[in-house]
């Protein structure tokens, strides 16, 4: 089951700051999941174990990148030639399901879930997509990379990594364009964003730990001043990627347009 949360990826420019070390021990009765030096918790069976495995080490991460002045934003992140596009959205607006289709069009995306962000430059988080099922509805190709995936709750969740053929790099750069997406059953269609709408809206897919408001508003300031912001309904995933790459080659300059 531990296959679920491995993912092949590594950073050129980043050095490790911590190392995490967890003891788990069969209790007869469930298990119990043990940081170095910290009293534990129980959950009752495997698959709960596996979720807490999950849910603490990256803790711990958003924890030390918090320490570190990064802001964590609700966001994929794709490169396409030289721009770095953030697709920010709440869940279920489709950041997994577009990731998923823009890497079957041959796009290098980093990060499906989590973006950190810090003097206008992005830090994917890389982790597995979770593929939940009837993914393969909206992205039919995904059907051929899927069989046999390590999966949690009978199959509910699968953990697809996004490089098949080797190493997964993640590299840190400056963002070029913002995209917030939600889906639609009529149309795909792109606006530009006035500033003070994208900042809201950024904000509200932002995470705060112990941090004040104030380095967290400094830090979207930053990136704003940098890159433009659309909001971008999509009605499927091949429209979607569509739009994407129209808005990156037209520049910050596209028109409202519609599909």
């Amino acid at each position: 089951m531990l296959s679920f949360l491995v993912q092949n990826a590594h950073q050129d420019d980043l050095e490790p700051t911590r190392t995490l070390q967890l003891e788990v021990a069969d209790r007869g009765c469930g298990f119990q999941l043990r940081e170095f030096g910290s009293i534990g918790q129980w959950v009752a069976d495997s698959t709960e174990l596996l979720d807490a495995v999950y849910q603490l080490v990256h803790q711990r991460v958003f924890d030390e990148a918090t320490f570190r002045g990064w802001v964590r934003l609700h966001s994929a992140t794709f490169d396409l030639g030289s721009t770095r596009c953030l697709l920010v959205g709440p869940s279920g607006a489709g950041k997994t399901t577009l990731s998923c289709a823009l890497v079957l069009n041959g796009i290098d995306v980093q990060a499906d879930e989590n973006t950190f962000i810090r003097g206008g430059v992005a830090l994917p988080l890389p982790r597995p997509f979770h593929l939940k099922a009837g993914m393969e509805h909206y992205v039919p190709c995904l059907r051929e990379h899927t069989g046999g995936l390590p999966a949690v709750r009978e199959g509910a969740v699968r953990a697809w990594c996004p490089r098949v053929d080797g190493p997964w790099t993640i590299d840190k750069r400056r963002v070029d364009l913002i995209v917030f997406i939600r889906r639609d059953a009529h149309s795909t269609r792109a606006e530009r964003l006035e500033t003070a709408s994208a900042f809201g809206s950024l904000l509200e897919h932002s995470y705060r730990g112990s941090e004040t408001i104030r380095p967290v508003v400094r830090e979207l300031a930053t990136v704003l001043r940098n890159a433009p912001a659309f909001s971008m309904t999509w009605r499927t995933a091949v429209e979607a990627v569509d739009q994407l790459q129209t808005l990156i080659k037209s520049g910050p300059t596209t028109p409202t347009s519609e599909r």
